[in-house]
Formats: structure tokens, sequence, C-alpha cells
């Protein structure tokens, strides 16, 4: 029998990623307004990679245990793919998007949680 349950949890569909917000709501990309979708990738850009490539402005977060690197890694993926579907996604904010696609593609991110 433990063999059925290990296979049914291991063969069942991945749930759709939610956004975590910091007061423990949560948000399918699909759901969020534009702005905040933009917003929400630049903090984690900004918290996930060297200081030199930080978009300003930058404001410092203290991140709870529930935002591994891992979850940080699924947020950038669903978050960026969802914002390129946007029609009403700025220019300004298009470059910055394309501009964190090169710088990331290059290494590996890591997050960073503590305030300075």
């Amino acid at each position: 029998m433990s063999e059925e349950l290990i296979e049914a949890s291991t063969s069942a569909p991945a749930l759709p990623f939610r956004w975590r917000d910091a007061g423990g709501n949560y948000h399918a990309p699909e759901s969020m307004e534009t702005r905040h979708l933009f917003y929400t990738l630049r903090m984690i850009w900004n918290h996930s990679m060297p200081e030199v490539w930080r978009i300003q402005p930058f404001r410092l977060y203290r991140f709870q245990p529930f935002y591994t690197e891992e979850y940080m890694r699924s947020a950038i993926t669903a978050i960026g793919k969802e914002l390129l579907s946007r029609p009403d996604l700025l220019p300004s904010w298009k470059a910055q998007i394309d501009f964190m696609a090169s710088r990331f593609a290059s290494m590996k991110p890591q997050l960073t949680t503590e305030a300075a």
C-alpha cells in the first residue's frame, strides 16, 4: 500500500505557482496587475544578483525562511513568463527584463536574505 501512495504522489501534477506576498497571501501570477508582477520580479532580481547589477531604486528586504532559493527560482520563471505575455508591459520594463534575462542566463542567483 505504501508503494501505491508513493507512486501516486510522484505522478501527481505539480501545483501551479503562487506568489506569497509579505502578508502571507497567495496570488496566481495571471491574476496580478502587470505593475505588481514587474516590481515583484525586480525585487527578486535585486536580492538575487550581485550589487553592481541591482536596478535602482533598490530597497533591501529581509525574507522569511519560506522564500527559499528554489521558490525564488520558480517565482522568476512563473512571473517572467506571465510578464512577457502582457500587452501593457511598458517598454522601460521590457528593457529591464531583457537586462535581467541576459545576466540571469550566465550565473546562478543567490538570494540575499540579510539586510545590510
